[in-house]
């Protein structure tokens, strides 16, 4: 009862590593390396196996890093039997933990950009115009305000709806061509009714509901 209870937290602390994202699952890999070349070169150094007698334990704890992150580095080992399945048992454990970081860096910034594309980062901007929910008529607005500041540089308009931000992108970039010599920026997140509505605009010049 106790191993599965033990079997069961270690379960659930695993768990919630993978939940805290991709930075978490980076330093939970690193950790697995370090442990995989740290008892393969303390197993090495303790039995003797290594070909060289004057190794350091520094030095085969380097060997190990290199074949972790080079497995082709493997193909020149010479030695014992127990010294070349310590070092393939270090460039196994190698191959899996850049494999899964490949796997994990991909997925960090595909839901990184899978978040921007759907309007889900910070609007950071000064002197920046809000539009607060959506409508037909927000692209007539957004065309007026494109003209109003024709003058400003870099003018920047935030709308914030609960439709989807890649259909807002889209239905805005139909406009945005006509204006396509207008120094103009727009920003689009998507939001709920409930948030528009305790949505507070600070440091804006205007701001407009719907």
């Amino acid at each position: 009862m106790d191993t599965k209870r033990w079997a069961a937290t270690l379960r659930y602390r695993v768990d919630n590593i993978f939940a805290r994202g991709t930075g978490a699952l980076i330093v939970l890999l690193a950790i697995c390396s370090l442990l995989i070349i740290v008892v393969i070169a303390t197993v090495v150094k303790v039995f003797n196996l290594a070909p060289d007698a004057n190794l350091s334990f520094a030095q085969i704890v380097w060997m190990g890093l290199m074949r972790t992150l080079d497995s082709g580095t493997m193909g020149g080992d010479a030695g014992s039997w127990g010294f070349l399945f310590a070092m393939l048992a270090v460039t196994i454990g190698g191959i899996f933990v850049v494999s899964t970081l490949i796997g994990v860096l991909s997925a960090g910034i595909e839901g990184r950009l899978e978040s921007l594309r759907r309007g889900r980062s910070q609007v950071i901007e000064t002197g920046h115009t809000v539009i607060l929910g959506w409508s037909p008529h927000i692209m007539t607005l957004a065309a007026e305000l494109i003209e109003a500041n024709a003058s400003q540089r870099d003018a920047c308009i935030v709308i914030m709806g609960d439709k989807d931000t890649v259909e807002m992108q889209d239905a805005f970039r139909k406009i945005s061509v006509e204006y396509a010599d207008l120094d103009c920026n727009a920003a689009f997140r998507q939001m709920r009714e409930q948030e528009i509505a305790l949505r507070g605009a600070a440091r804006t010049r205007g701001q407009q509901s719907f």
